[in-house]
Protein backbone atom coordinates (compact mmCIF):
# COMPACT_ATOMS: atom_id res chain seq x y z
CA UNK A 1 0.00 0.00 0.00
CA UNK A 2 2.90 2.32 0.73
CA UNK A 3 4.29 1.82 -2.77
CA UNK A 4 0.93 2.88 -4.23
CA UNK A 5 1.00 6.18 -2.34
CA UNK A 6 4.62 6.79 -3.28
CA UNK A 7 3.66 6.37 -6.93
CA UNK A 8 0.66 8.67 -6.52
CA UNK A 9 2.84 11.36 -4.93
CA UNK A 10 5.41 11.21 -7.74
CA UNK A 11 2.66 11.28 -10.36
CA UNK A 12 1.05 14.28 -8.65
CA UNK A 13 4.35 16.17 -8.79
CA UNK A 14 4.72 15.37 -12.50
CA UNK A 15 1.15 16.49 -13.30
CA UNK A 16 1.54 19.66 -11.23
CA UNK A 17 4.67 20.71 -13.09
CA UNK A 18 3.11 19.74 -16.42
CA UNK A 19 0.20 22.08 -15.67
CA UNK A 20 2.65 24.78 -14.61
CA UNK A 21 4.09 24.45 -18.12
CA UNK A 22 0.71 25.35 -19.56
CA UNK A 23 0.54 28.33 -17.23
CA UNK A 24 3.98 29.39 -18.47
CA UNK A 25 2.79 29.28 -22.09
CA UNK A 26 -0.28 31.37 -21.29
CA UNK A 27 1.73 34.21 -19.77
CA UNK A 28 3.19 35.21 -23.12
CA UNK A 29 6.72 36.11 -24.03
CA UNK A 30 8.61 37.33 -20.97
CA UNK A 31 12.26 37.41 -21.94
CA UNK A 32 12.84 40.32 -19.58
CA UNK A 33 12.76 37.95 -16.59
CA UNK A 34 15.95 35.93 -16.09
CA UNK A 35 15.44 32.18 -16.59
CA UNK A 36 11.76 32.62 -17.49
CA UNK A 37 12.32 31.40 -21.04
CA UNK A 38 14.28 28.45 -19.61
CA UNK A 39 11.26 27.22 -17.65
CA UNK A 40 10.54 24.29 -20.04
CA UNK A 41 14.01 22.87 -19.45
CA UNK A 42 13.68 23.30 -15.71
CA UNK A 43 10.32 21.57 -15.46
CA UNK A 44 11.50 18.76 -17.73
CA UNK A 45 13.94 17.64 -15.03
CA UNK A 46 11.16 17.56 -12.43
CA UNK A 47 8.57 15.89 -14.69
CA UNK A 48 10.88 13.16 -16.00
CA UNK A 49 12.37 12.45 -12.57
CA UNK A 50 8.93 12.30 -10.97
CA UNK A 51 7.63 9.95 -13.68
CA UNK A 52 10.61 7.64 -13.14
CA UNK A 53 9.78 7.71 -9.43
CA UNK A 54 6.13 6.94 -10.17
CA UNK A 55 6.95 3.98 -12.43
CA UNK A 56 9.50 2.36 -10.13
CA UNK A 57 8.09 3.65 -6.79
CA UNK A 58 11.55 4.64 -5.63
CA UNK A 59 13.94 7.55 -5.80
CA UNK A 60 17.56 7.38 -6.88
CA UNK A 61 19.76 10.42 -7.23
CA UNK A 62 21.35 8.80 -10.27
CA UNK A 63 17.98 8.84 -12.07
CA UNK A 64 17.67 12.60 -11.56
CA UNK A 65 21.29 13.08 -12.61
CA UNK A 66 20.71 10.97 -15.72
CA UNK A 67 17.70 13.05 -16.74
CA UNK A 68 19.70 16.24 -16.27
CA UNK A 69 22.66 14.93 -18.26
CA UNK A 70 20.28 13.86 -21.03
CA UNK A 71 18.80 17.37 -21.22
CA UNK A 72 22.27 18.92 -21.27
CA UNK A 73 23.38 16.61 -24.09
CA UNK A 74 20.21 17.45 -26.03
CA UNK A 75 20.90 21.15 -25.55
CA UNK A 76 24.43 20.72 -26.87
CA UNK A 77 23.16 18.74 -29.87
CA UNK A 78 21.03 21.75 -30.79
CA UNK A 79 24.19 23.34 -32.19
CA UNK A 80 23.85 20.96 -35.15
CA UNK A 81 20.06 20.66 -35.41
CA UNK A 82 18.52 23.06 -37.94
CA UNK A 83 15.97 25.54 -36.58
CA UNK A 84 17.18 24.95 -33.00
CA UNK A 85 19.03 27.36 -30.75
CA UNK A 86 21.74 26.52 -28.24
CA UNK A 87 21.39 28.46 -24.99
CA UNK A 88 23.69 28.26 -21.97
CA UNK A 89 20.84 29.41 -19.75
CA UNK A 90 18.88 26.27 -20.67
CA UNK A 91 21.74 24.22 -19.26
CA UNK A 92 21.81 26.38 -16.14
CA UNK A 93 18.04 26.02 -15.78
CA UNK A 94 18.34 22.22 -15.92
CA UNK A 95 21.13 22.17 -13.33
CA UNK A 96 19.32 24.56 -10.98
CA UNK A 97 16.14 22.50 -11.30
CA UNK A 98 18.06 19.30 -10.50
CA UNK A 99 19.55 20.87 -7.37
CA UNK A 100 16.16 22.19 -6.23
CA UNK A 101 14.44 18.85 -6.91
CA UNK A 102 17.05 16.86 -4.98
CA UNK A 103 17.02 19.39 -2.13
CA UNK A 104 13.23 19.28 -1.88
CA UNK A 105 13.25 15.48 -1.96
CA UNK A 106 15.84 15.12 0.78
CA UNK A 107 14.30 17.81 3.00
CA UNK A 108 10.60 16.98 2.65
CA UNK A 109 9.73 13.73 0.90
CA UNK A 110 12.42 11.36 2.19
CA UNK A 111 11.76 12.00 5.92
CA UNK A 112 8.02 11.35 5.43
CA UNK A 113 8.64 8.06 3.61
CA UNK A 114 11.19 6.99 6.22
CA UNK A 115 8.79 7.81 9.06
CA UNK A 116 5.90 5.90 7.44
CA UNK A 117 8.05 2.89 6.63
CA UNK A 118 9.54 2.87 10.12
CA UNK A 119 6.12 3.05 11.79
CA UNK A 120 4.83 0.16 9.65
CA UNK A 121 7.92 -1.87 10.48
CA UNK A 122 7.46 -1.29 14.21
CA UNK A 123 3.73 -2.10 14.11
CA UNK A 124 4.27 -5.39 12.29
CA UNK A 125 6.83 -6.65 14.85
CA UNK A 126 4.77 -5.84 17.94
Amino acid sequence: MLLFWIRVAYLAVAVLFYLLGYWHESTGNAYTVLFFHNWPNAISVVICSALIGAVYARHRNTDVLGVTIGLIVYEMLQCWIPERTFDWLDIMGSIISMVLYLTAYHLMFKPVITRIAWSKCCKSTT
